[in-house]
């Protein structure tokens, strides 16, 4: 790595007595040192010379760019007037340990590069270049995103107090009172591609807006409010800042491509065709056998002005963590991963910003993406049954309506009391002939498990009295509820009668669609 004569100066002012005349190159060209040894009077350009001052000729050739640094005592006027840079040392620091902490300083940066570099390469991972770069500046930095997310801020940040100016908020964004400081003026905060710096009470902050050609991806900020800014600080800031800028490129870019791979997928197994020969390799490449959930939204009946599916799509993929969204049938469909508590606080927060409603279905491992229709299909029986029974709500799971589902798919062809047993229907007709309830005490009894005290405790009846009406029960349907298949009969017979004294059998149906054929073998790997 090269470097240039402000890095040199500011690294060897720490340990010596070093005075700088003239000004620098900004640019890193700077060259590895070399001992003068008197045997020319020409200094080329980016080239860094460390010389005994009494060595030094009295004649040079100075080009612009060159930097000498004189041992020994202060160098002739030539020297400090020229157009090159010289740093005079003035104490008594002798030769030698001058020349190895120049070397010193080059192998410090050049690990930095190549830690840099590395961490580029292996999985630009932003927060682990704010890390290795807290030794070199010393200050807090903070990365965001496009969106003010913050990817990345230095671990001084937590460990201190006086910095909690620079912790994210609770939503991982940056706090707008940062926002403000780093990226000044609205008109500007997206578009300066120029680093500037500010100053703010009394500090010096670097800001770094960053770009994926005229796209703007994030941006790096730097306080110096626990070392004071130096001039190398600045070219170090914006060193850094490309290397953030890359790995944001590259970091974005894959998320893209991986994003659209899974949208493919998804969209291509709910529809039924078979995935094309990328989307395979991809599918079958995944290291992370994450699980899913099928989630249908849909506009409520409320709303007046239609938001862009588009736009809802983007806003849904931005703010569930790895999820794909798309248009489906006139309706959005979402396949977010499955993360309970995240996915439904969020996904809650946005139907209510957006005024949708979701169906959602029960959680798909990885394994079975390629039953995608069959979970689309829960999504609808959620929305179907939950919009009329609990029309207030926003959200409707499958697990909480599939017991209803599975009554309405097992009635079928037949009206209700077709599918009553002659004991049930005699005792229907003895409770309606003798004004009694035979029928409720059945179904606390099956309710409870069976369990006799619990059950003439719920009726406010001695227990005598309740087990004389089970026996009655037994005798008047002639059956023994000791049989565990007579016991689940009778149980969804009562479930079903409840629902029809609810009025639903008519109100809430699901509608009918053509189920999604079962695949075979050799389906199955046709499409996957």
């Amino acid at each position: 790595m090269k470097l240039n004569s402000d890095i040199v100066f500011d690294y060897l002012k720490e340990t010596m007595l070093i005075r700088k005349f003239g000004e620098g190159v900004a640019a890193l060209k700077l060259c590895r040192p070399r001992i003068y040894t008197g045997d020319t009077n020409e200094f080329l350009p980016d080239q860094l010379y460390v010389a005994l001052v009494d060595q030094l000729p009295p004649n040079p050739v100075l080009h612009r760019g060159a930097v000498i640094i004189s041992v020994g005592g202060s160098p002739l006027p030539v020297y400090t007037t020229g157009p090159c840079v010289c740093l005079s040392v003035l104490d008594s620091t002798d030769f030698f340990t001058v020349f190895n902490r120049v070397q010193d300083i080059y192998d410090r940066m050049e690990q930095w590069e190549e830690s840099l570099r590395t961490i580029l390469e292996k999985n630009a991972d932003i927060q682990e270049m704010l890390d290795v770069s807290y030794d070199i500046l010393k200050n807090p930095m903070v990365v965001i995103d496009g969106e003010y997310k913050v990817v990345g801020y230095s671990k001084v940040i937590d460990e201190r107090e006086d910095l909690a100016l620079y912790r994210p908020d609770a939503d991982d964004m940056m706090r707008q009172d940062l926002v403000v400081r780093s990226l000044r003026e609205n008109e500007t905060n997206m578009t300066m591609k120029k680093p500037f710096t500010i100053m703010y009470e009394g500090n010096v902050n670097f800001s770094s807006n960053l770009f994926d050609g005229e796209n703007y991806i994030g941006n790096l900020s730097i306080s110096f409010v626990l070392r004071p800014f130096r001039n190398s600080d600045n070219i170090f800031s914006q060193f850094l800042a490309k290397y953030v800028e890359m790995a944001l490129q590259r970091l974005s870019t894959l998320s893209h491509v991986q994003t659209d791979m899974l949208r493919e997928i998804f969209r291509s197994l709910l529809k039924g065709h078979p995935l094309s020969g990328s989307s395979r390799q991809y599918f079958n490449s995944c290291k992370e056998k994450f699980s899913y959930r099928c989630i249908k939204c849909v506009l409520s009946g409320r709303v007046k002005k239609k938001v862009p599916k588009e736009y809802t799509c983007n806003l849904l993929e931005k703010n569930l963590k790895e999820s794909v969204a798309f248009e489906y049938n006139s309706s959005i469909v979402v396949f977010a991963r499955n993360d309970e508590a995240e996915t439904r606080d969020k996904l809650f927060q946005l139907l209510n910003r957006l005024e949708l409603t979701a169906g959602i279905s029960t959680v798909i491992p990885f394994s079975y993406l390629h039953r995608v229709r069959f979970y689309y299909r829960q999504t609808e029986i959620a929305l179907d049954f939950g919009a009329q029974l609990h029309p207030a709500q926003r959200i409707y799971y499958f697990e909480e309506y599939a017991m209803r589902y599975m009554i309405y798919s097992c009635v079928g062809e037949f009206p209700l009391e077709m599918l009553y047993t002659e004991g049930f229907q005699q005792l229907m007709e003895f409770d309606a002939s003798t004004q009694t309830d035979y029928l409720d005490t059945l179904r606390v009894y099956l309710n409870n498990n069976m369990n006799i005290t619990k059950s003439a405790e719920d009726l406010y009846i001695h227990r005598s009295t309740f087990l004389e009406r089970i026996k009655k029960i037994e005798k008047i349907m002639n059956t023994d509820l000791k049989k565990p298949e007579e016991r689940l009969y009778l149980n969804m017979l009562l479930k079903m009668l409840e629902i029809q004294k609810e009025n639903l059998n008519e109100k809430v149906v699901p509608k009918e669609k053509k189920k999604p054929p079962i695949l075979d073998h050799f389906e199955l790997e046709r499409l996957v």
